[in-house]
């Protein structure tokens, strides 16, 4: 009869105690005491960032957001990321810049202004709306609907605006 081998347990592998990101960059040698605690905090979050696959963008955000200074280094390896982690957009509608405005909403927005004055020099409603698209060359029925509030572009527009400006006017403090 044929003897059954002897089976042994396998030895586990020692488990390592998982480091934050920035002393990981320390241990590797990446990072220096030497660094200056700018450039040693953008490094952190662009790491935290690289290693959450994109995920993670939180303490980026708010580092680009504060006064804090952009080192030349820093932006080397900011570029880097954006080259090796930015995605193609998928396919579809791609989310609008905050800064990309097009020409028909600035000339909606300022008609919308006009029509604002207009009604406070105690011109009737009305009359303001139809003064001002005929004066701009505007569609009479769209630019009632602009000034209504009932225009999908224009509200995204003034959306993505008041944005920019809370953070402009944020980082102003």
């Amino acid at each position: 009869m044929a003897s059954k081998p002897k089976t042994t347990k396998l030895a586990r592998k020692p488990t390592t105690k998982k480091m934050p990101p920035d002393e990981m960059l320390f241990a590797s040698g990446f990072l220096t005491i030497n660094s200056n605690d700018n450039v040693r905090n953008w490094v952190v979050a662009l790491d935290q960032l690289d290693r959450s696959k994109g995920n993670d963008k939180k303490r980026l955000c708010d580092l680009l957001r504060s006064g804090c200074e952009l080192p030349l280094k820093v932006r080397w390896y900011l570029a880097d990321l954006i080259e090796r982690r930015i995605p193609r957009p998928a396919k579809g509608n791609p989310r609008t810049a905050l800064y990309n405005v097009n020409e028909t909403d600035i000339k909606l927005i300022f008609a919308i202004h006009m029509v604002r004055v207009l009604c406070r020099a105690r011109q009737p409603l009305n009359t303001a709306l139809e003064k001002v698209a005929r004066h701009l060359h505007l569609d009479e029925t769209k630019f009632a609907d602009a000034y209504n509030g009932k225009l999908g572009s224009l509200n995204r527009t003034k959306a993505r605006l008041l944005k920019l400006q809370a953070g402009l006017m944020g980082s102003a403090r």
